[in-house]
């Protein structure tokens, strides 16, 4: 038999609570900032990070003009302290989900001989809150 149970745990373990529950809420004094499912709060189907080899940033700068063009309807995000490229669907966009972006982004990331170590849908549940709390 299944038993639904609700657990109110209250933590700064977000690590914990990304991979133990299923649901959550994100509070600031005692309001309901964001509720739902743990991938809901991730944004997991808008958005994604590219981790770009340390030595390849000067080929993404010259490729992102570009691919900026190319991958409409998101935003992209260079951060060369970090070697990412954040990519984020516009709201309102007729994509719904991050794939075929990134598959674009990606197919021009290799064309411009740009080398890709990692790829991350979605974000960390940490990031979800700090953007929770800093408003919309």
């Amino acid at each position: 038999m299944l038993f639904r149970s609700t657990l109110i745990l209250a933590t700064h373990q977000l690590h914990d609570v990304q991979s133990l529950c299923s649901h959550g809420a994100i509070l600031k004094d005692g309001t309901i900032l964001r509720a739902g499912s743990v991938d809901r709060l991730l944004q997991r189907g808008h958005e994604a990070t590219i981790k770009i080899a340390a030595g390849s940033g000067a080929a993404l700068e010259g490729a992102l003009p570009a691919l900026q063009g190319k991958v409409t309807p998101a935003i992209l995000n260079w951060h060369s302290s970090t070697h990412t490229l954040h990519i984020t669907l516009q709201d309102g966009a007729a994509e719904t989900d991050i794939g075929p972006v990134v598959n674009q982004t990606l197919a021009c990331l290799l064309e411009a001989r740009v080398d890709v170590e990692e790829v991350q849908r979605g974000t960390s549940l940490e990031g979800a809150v700090l953007a929770a709390l800093a408003g919309p």
